[in-house]
This record gives C-alpha cells, sequence and structure tokens, in this order.
C-alpha cells in the first residue's frame, strides 16, 4: 500500500487536520485587521505582556517592582521580551505606527511561529536526518496540524505570550537532538541551545531538558548527557548571574504571591483532554495495539522518539501539572503534553503502517471525525461574535476615557493601556496585585487605595458594588456619575471647598 495516496482514513485525517486550520485562519481574521487595530485580549492576562513591550518600544525598563508604582509586572524571562520587543520596535518604526497597532504587531508574530512551528514539525516527521523510517507526506501534515492548529493552541495562535515561541525552540531540541548520530555531542550542544532558548522565554519550561537528560542517562550516552548537563547549568547560570534585580525577582516571585487553585487545576486538566481529543485518541488506540501484540511493543519502545516522548511525559507530570494550578494559568501549560503525545504517535507509526494497515485506517478516520466535530463544537460556542463585541467594548470604554479628567484610574486590565487610558502613568496591575493585597504586602503609597486616599486620581471606574470603599480606600471624596461607563460606575474627585 502506498501510504501517501488517499484512503477513507487519511481522506478523513486530513479533512479533520483540516478544520482545525480553517478555525485558526477564522479566529485569526477576527484578531488581526489590517484596516483598524482591534481593541480585544486573545489570552488570560496579555495586558502584562502588552504594557512591556510598549514600555520596551518607548526604552523603559520592562521589569519593575510590582509593589512600586505602577504596580505592573512582567514575569516571563528575558528573551521573550527582547525577541518580540525588537520585532515590534523595528515594525513600529518602519512604518511610522501609533501605540495602538502593538497588539496587531505581536499578534501577527506570534501567528508567524505557529506557521514555523508547523514546518519544523513536519520536517521532524519527514526528513530522514531526523526520522530512520520518515512518516507520508499526508500522515505528517496531519499530526503536525493537531499540535499546531489544534483548538489547544487556539487563540494562543495570535497572543503577545512566550508559549508558542517556547514550544518552537522545544520542537527544534528534539529536532536537532534526534538528527545528529548517538556517537556525536553535535546534537546534544545544538539541543541544549534551543531548551535554553526555551526557558529564556518561560522560565518553568524545563521539562524538554528534563526529558532529553533522562532519555540520555537511559541510553546510557555518558559523555553527552554530562556535555548537556553542563552546557544547560552553564546558561541557567549565566544568565541569572547578569540578570538585573528586578529580573530575578520577577523570575522567582520574590515577595509576591503565587496563588493556587485546585479548581484552576481541574479546569485546565480537562480543557486540556477536551481540546486535545483527537490526538489522545489516536495515541490510545495506538499505544493499546501496541501493547497487545509483544513483538511490536518490543520494536515501537526501542524507537527514540517514543522513548524521548515518554521520558517528556513524565517530566511534564511532575513539574507542569502542577505548575497549572497557578491561578493565572491555563491550559497553555499542557502544550508541551501533547506534542509529546503527538511524538510517540509519530514513533509507533513508522512500525505500525508497515503491518497494521487494516487498523491503522479506521483509527485515523475516527481522529478526523472527532477533530471536525470538535472544530463544529468551537464555532458553535460563539467565541469569534464575543471576539468582535470585546472590541466595540473596548472602543465604548476608550470613549468614556477620552472625556474624563486624568490621571484616571480604571479597573479593566485593557483599558489600563496606555493606548487606552490617556493618563500620564498606567496602573496595569499585576495579575497577583489583589493577592498580595490581601496578604498585606507593603506596597509604595499603600497601593492603588493609599493613592486614592490621597487624591491622586481625579476619575475612578469601577465596578458597582465598589462605590464606597475600593482597596482599602473611602470614597467619600469622590462622587458618582450618574451614567456609568460600559457596566462599571464613573467616579470624580470633588472639588475642594
Amino acid at each position: 500500500m502506498n501510504h501517501t495516496k488517499l484512503n477513507y482514513g487519511s481522506l478523513l485525517f486530513l479533512l479533520g487536520a483540516a478544520s482545525c486550520l480553517a478555525l485558526l485562519l477564522l479566529r485569526a481574521m477576527n484578531v488581526i485587521s489590517f484596516g483598524e487595530a482591534h481593541h480585544v485580549v486573545t489570552s488570560g492576562f496579555e495586558e502584562e505582556s502588552l504594557y512591556a513591550m510598549w514600555k520596551y518600544w518607548h526604552g523603559l525598563p520592562v521589569y519593575n517592582d510590582p509593589h512600586q508604582i505602577p504596580f505592573s509586572a512582567s514575569y516571563f524571562n528575558w528573551f521573550f521580551y527582547g525577541f518580540y520587543g525588537s520585532i515590534i520596535k523595528w515594525v513600529m518604526t518602519l512604518f511610522a505606527l501609533p501605540d495602538v497597532w502593538l497588539p496587531t504587531v505581536g499578534r501577527i508574530v506570534t501567528l508567524s511561529v505557529v506557521f514555523i512551528g508547523f514546518a519544523a514539525n513536519y520536517y521532524l516527521y519527514t526528513s530522514h536526518k531526523v526520522n530512520d523510517k520518515p512518516l507520508p507526506f499526508l500522515i505528517a501534515i496531519c499530526l503536525s496540524a493537531l499540535l499546531w492548529f489544534s483548538p489547544l493552541i487556539g487563540f494562543w495562535a495570535m497572543t503577545v505570550r512566550p508559549d508558542v515561541i517556547a514550544l518552537l525552540f522545544d520542537v527544534l531540541a528534539v529536532t536537532f537532538f534526534l538528527k545528529y548520530p548517538s556517537n556525536t555531542v553535535k546534537g546534544v550542544i545544538l539541543a541544549s541551545l534551543f531548551c535554553y532558548l526555551s526557558w529564556s522565554c518561560k522560565q518553568v519550561n524545563v521539562v524538554m531538558p528534563g526529558a532529553i537528560g533522562l532519555f540520555l542517562l537511559l541510553q546510557q550516552r555518558w559523555r553527552s548527557f554530562i556535555v548537556f548537563s553542563m552546557l544547560m547549568v552553564f546558561g541557567y547560570t549565566l544568565t541569572l548571574a547578569l540578570a538585573e534585580d528586578n529580573l530575578l525577582k520577577s523570575m522567582f516571585f520574590v515577595k509576591t504571591a503565587i496563588p493556587l487553585s485546585f479548581d484552576v487545576f481541574w479546569a485546565n486538566l480537562l480543557n486540556f483532554i477536551k481540546k486535545s481529543f483527537p490526538a489522545l485518541i489516536l495515541f490510545g488506540m495506538i499505544f493499546t495495539k501496541v501493547t497487545l501484540n509483544p513483538p511490536m511493543r518490543k520494536a515501537v519502545f526501542q524507537e527514540p522518539m517514543v522513548r524521548l516522548a515518554f521520558c517528556g511525559l513524565v517530566f511534564w507530570v511532575i513539574i507542569l501539572l502542577p505548575f497549572s494550578s497557578k491561578i493565572g494559568s491555563a491550559d497553555n501549560y499542557h502544550f508541551i503534553a501533547l506534542f509529546f503525545v503527538l511524538l510517540a504517535t509519530a514513533g509507533a507509526l513508522k512500525h505500525l503502517l508497515e503491518t497494521e494497515v487494516s487498523f491503522i485506517k479506521p483509527s485515523f478516520a475516527f481522529s478526523g471525525l472527532v477533530s471536525g466535530a470538535l472544530v463544529v463544537l468551537c464555532l458553535s460556542q460563539g467565541t469569534l461574535g464575543s471576539i468582535q463585541a470585546q472590541h466595540q467594548n473596548n472602543l465604548a470604554l476608550k470613549s468614556c476615557l477620552d472625556k474624563l479628567p486624568q490621571p484616571i484610574f480604571v479597573v479593566n486590565h485593557y483599558a489600563s493601556l496606555p493606548w487606552m487610558n490617556p493618563s500620564p502613568v498606567s496602573f496595569v496591575l499585576a495579575y497577583n496585585y489583589w493577592q498580595d493585597r490581601s496578604a498585606n504586602r507593603p506596597f509604595e503609597h499603600n497601593g492603588i487605595g493609599g493613592l486614592i486616599s490621597q487624591g491622586y486620581f481625579n476619575t475612578l471606574i469601577i465596578p458597582k458594588e465598589f462605590t464606597r470603599n475600593f482597596d482599602g480606600a473611602a470614597l467619600n471624596h469622590y462622587h458618582q456619575e450618574a451614567q456609568g461607563c460600559m457596566g462599571y460606575a464613573v467616579l470624580k474627585k470633588k472639588d475642594k471647598a
């Protein structure tokens, strides 16, 4: 059988992958426009990264103490801000764009990374230099799409955050690690570089180096393990030695809350299972078949791609799965798990496609049908309409802000950004500001509440249920306007007698 030709299994598998791509493009069209800057938020607390990029674009320090004015934070690692910030600055300067276009430029960068990641994944599955038994074109395309165009990636494919580019670096680490023979350390050196870059985007990204290190130990490749470990330790140590004080404090959440929640953990895990179900069901069917066939089981579990994938899943369970309980986290903590699931699937398929054609066809067909159904489910939830509604609501909120006396404090994170709020200082509060306030951590001027008590803000735009007291400050020197603004109460400072 020629696996490059369509049959009912590969056709449905391909249609499922195409439906994932169609969903991604539909979402991108609703988020990114060249005719009008869209005022939307595409991931949780994306505003923190947008504000950090604005500071980079204007030559301001990216890292600051979240307990000092303006109580903002940049909690990711240095390369993310440096890489995105440099591209954004170059594009904004080249086209003389105003600040309002910054999110659009950043989201185009992320979307470009997604397609580069798709190409890298395809190369990983099909290159003779990486994969001694390359997968057929159609199968490699579909497996790559199940990661990069999946509902799990979803709107993260067009958000200004480090998760997608860090995943790309992890994929490149695996690619170069498997590309070179085991008797050389060239692959190990390149893998360590990309593992370091992934960590330099997001400091919790240590699953891939853990997976590679465990794989090398199991393979008893002692020289490679020592070289890899020394390079990783050197990269981490050098970064920490050269890092400024605020970067170190941000990286390790020094003296700031890291709130955890079992509800967040459970919601993220369920989302991962639901959005990755086409890949998980294919993985489950294939490895059930492999496990029940002793000769096949021996061959598959000797496969480097499979071994590395299971090493990665072990470290995902140990590190990122518990961390996904952090308030502010989302199913992005499980991107790497989906990559390893598909890597193991690809490794097993190299052997199954030779002997188990009758089993593979329905497996592909079922996975493709589930992909299509999942895409239809996503479209039925009305997220595209909600994006448009969010844009219109934010435009209306900006219209309110433009008419009010400054400085203005607005509790809405997106409306606090510099191109939304015309005030001289942008108070884009750190995501854990309220947890730190509850823990009575010291803030400059006693935080937002202290600034309100001192009369710093001329206008407050806050939830209606807090019109008497906000952040510990009595609001008796403010009067509430009869007309609110997009569901918020508007309070103006009273004139002095």
